[in-house]
């Protein structure tokens, strides 16, 4: 009875490491069709660190956004990284608003179509 649970297991970590690793190759792909794109000047219009409590755990995450123009049609945007930014430290959220702060004018890379 013990082998069919290990085996389960293993499986279920198989499975784990292969959505790993697809995801990762996928996000790859991303960033290099992304260094392909145009890019425009933007503004970052709001650049704060967001709290969030879940049960004991705590997280922040750096929530900025921006808005930007592409042939005369407004967007605004919130992604700074491919991917998303992922919870984390409030020290981290902290240096990635620091690095856009309100006013601030990144280079904004969209896609064509």
């Amino acid at each position: 009875m013990d082998d069919i649970y290990l085996k389960a297991f293993g499986a279920g970590l198989l499975l784990i490491g292969a959505w790993f690793i697809r995801h990762s190759l996928r996000t790859r792909d991303r960033v290099e069709e992304a260094k392909r794109w145009p890019s425009v000047p933007g503004e970052v219009v709001e650049s704060e660190v967001k709290r969030h409590r879940r049960r004991k755990s705590v997280t922040y995450e750096a929530r900025i956004r921006y808005r930007y123009e592409v042939n005369g049609k407004p967007y605004t945007g919130k992604a700074v990284v491919i991917g998303g930014e992922v919870r984390s430290s409030r020290v981290k959220a902290e240096a990635r608003c620091d690095t856009y702060p309100v006013g601030a004018t990144p280079q904004v890379f969209y896609d064509p179509q």
